[in-house]
């Protein structure tokens, strides 16, 4: 056998040893990929049942979705790698991208919603008097917002959300109240304090309500004053954290009102 079969003999060897290679890049992109559920699944988990603040569950989401990104990163240079050299790994790195989607949803959302909604996380039917705030206040926990209306916002309410306006019955606020407590109870709202209507007083309703995911807490307070014969009912949803709410306030308001006049028999406009 002559040296130059040898050596062929050899280079096949070799190319084929190295056709059979899986890409380091693959693995990484699946066990990063495999990482970054965990990571957002247990600080979801335990922000839910009050474990972590806000800001911690946050934290980790930014964390899981660096994490993921990284595995979406392996994937695209196991691609490379493939195509240049025939490595085995492309298998691996799609299940990675698979893992890291499921993540990547999350943020992908808010970015769809933080620049389709205006930049507001305090809304009301009754800007120039919102409904006050008092036990939000006192329960809030540390790094959240304050509970003081700001009157910028105003403007940018009334230009995103012309439909948030006071809701007015012609019955008595003695008589609406029960039912707005009602529906309050219906939504598994958590209530922090409530006061009947008496003498004139308006009654008021306080509660906290979470989403449904992530359990983000937004305060809610509700006013139910006298307008002549009958009853005027004001809104307000604060978001505890963040400068953005994803516009979740105006429509809890709105779906909120929206029912309540259904169950006062209000004929819609």
């Amino acid at each position: 056998m002559s040296d130059d079969t040898i050596i062929g003999i050899l280079d096949r060897k070799a190319i084929e040893h190295d056709a059979g290679r899986v890409s380091a890049n693959a693995i990484w992109a699946r066990r990063l990929g495999a990482l970054s559920i965990p990571v957002a699944a247990i600080a979801i988990l335990l922000h839910r049942f009050g474990q972590v603040g806000t800001p911690t569950l946050l934290g980790s989401i930014a964390l899981a979705s660096i994490i993921a990104l990284a595995a979406v990163a392996a994937a695209a240079a196991t691609l490379v790698t493939v195509w240049r050299h025939g490595w085995k790994g492309m298998g691996d790195a799609a299940v990675g991208v698979a893992f890291a989607a499921v993540v990547l949803a999350m943020p992908a959302w808010f970015a769809v919603a933080y620049f389709e909604k205006p930049m507001i996380n305090d809304i009301t039917t009754d800007p120039l008097n919102p409904p006050a705030m008092p036990a939000a206040h006192a329960q809030r926990p540390p790094m959240s917002n304050p509970v003081h209306y700001n009157d910028a916002l105003i403007a940018v309410q009334r230009l995103a959300y012309p439909q948030i306006v006071p809701l007015r019955a012609a019955l008595a606020p003695e008589d609406v109240y029960p039912i707005v407590l009602d529906l309050v109870d219906d939504q598994d709202w958590q209530v922090l304090d409530a006061r009947a209507p008496a003498e004139g007083v308006p009654g008021s309703i306080e509660a906290v309500a979470r989403s449904l995911l992530f359990s983000f807490a937004d305060d809610i307070a509700i006013r139910i004053g006298i307008d002549g014969d009958g009853s005027v009912i004001d809104m307000r949803s604060r978001s505890r954290f963040g400068r953005h709410d994803l516009g979740a306030n105006a429509e809890r308001i709105d779906a909120f009102l929206t029912e309540l006049a259904t169950r006062l028999s209000i004929p819609a406009d």
